[in-house]
């Protein structure tokens, strides 16, 4: 699934392999934050949302888990351009962030997700940087991560994005 996903952008097959393998570790939640991602990039928005929401209520999710789970989100509620809302799951995303002092190890890759976002008509230009800032602040240590952040937190407070809602 990752070679479809992150590598050859056939989102669909990627989607299918990743049910699969959530299939036989229904509870592995790194799996459930890899179908999600999957499933944001089939199309499959409201799953996406729902696996999303279930990693974000399980209180053994660690914390990049959490995090995949709000940039889920995040590309979600932007494709359906409820920008107000994502703007919301932004902000908490920033908080937790923002309470996490440590650095983790950082494991996740984005291209799939960079990929679908770049071509995907359901994401206007200011969605693209910011789905952009995200995933860097995701993919990168401190204190790069520490600057993608704080340039996440400039443009959803800006006119650009309020302006949006």
């Amino acid at each position: 699934a990752l070679l479809y996903h992150e590598y050859l952008f056939e989102f669909q097959r990627a989607y299918q392999a990743r049910r699969s393998q959530v299939g036989i570790k229904p509870a592995d939640l790194s799996r459930k934050g890899d179908l999600a991602e999957c499933a944001v990039t089939a199309g499959e928005y409201d799953e996406a949302l729902r696996l999303a929401s279930a990693i974000l209520d399980e209180k053994a999710a660690n914390l990049e888990q959490r995090f995949v789970a709000r940039i889920v989100s995040t590309m979600v509620l932007l494709a359906r351009h409820e920008h107000g809302s994502a703007q919301l799951e932004v902000g908490r995303l920033i908080s937790d962030y923002r309470a996490t002092r440590a650095d983790w190890d950082r494991t996740w890759m984005f291209a799939g997700s960079r990929r679908y976002v770049s071509q995907s008509p359901d994401f206007a230009a200011i969605d693209r940087e910011l789905l952009d800032l995200m995933f860097t602040a995701m993919e990168q240590n401190r204190p790069k991560s520490d600057d993608a952040v704080n340039e996440i937190e400039k443009l959803v407070t800006s006119n650009r994005f309020r302006d949006l809602r």
